[in-house]
């Protein structure tokens, strides 16, 4: 994608992961520092890229809190016979270096 796309600027991952391999191949076709990388999750693997600059920031869903969220709203649902509708909104946070 670099090669075919010289004029790449950033890229947005859809987790973390991803972003690891997008600074490995940034880094693998010289241009560090030229493209901008942002991912999803914050796990811990990402942090120290964050702190030295190789990715620009992450967004930390809180994973645990969707989770047990979720699991409270399917056991009221279930209990008081209403079906679940619309959206959930939840708290996120981006993760950067400052």
């Amino acid at each position: 994608m670099l090669t075919a796309h010289p004029d790449v600027q950033g890229v947005m991952a859809a987790n973390d992961s991803m972003a690891l391999g997008v600074v490995k191949a940034i880094e693998a076709a010289g241009l560090t520092g030229k493209i901008q990388v942002v991912g999803f999750d914050n796990i811990p693997a990402i942090r120290p890229m964050v702190e030295d600059g190789r990715v620009l920031a992450t967004v930390d869903q809180f994973g645990r809190d969707m989770a047990a969220d979720a699991i409270n709203r399917g056991i009221e649902s279930f209990r008081s016979g209403t079906p679940l509708e619309g959206w959930v909104t939840t708290e996120i946070k981006l993760v950067t270096k400052n």
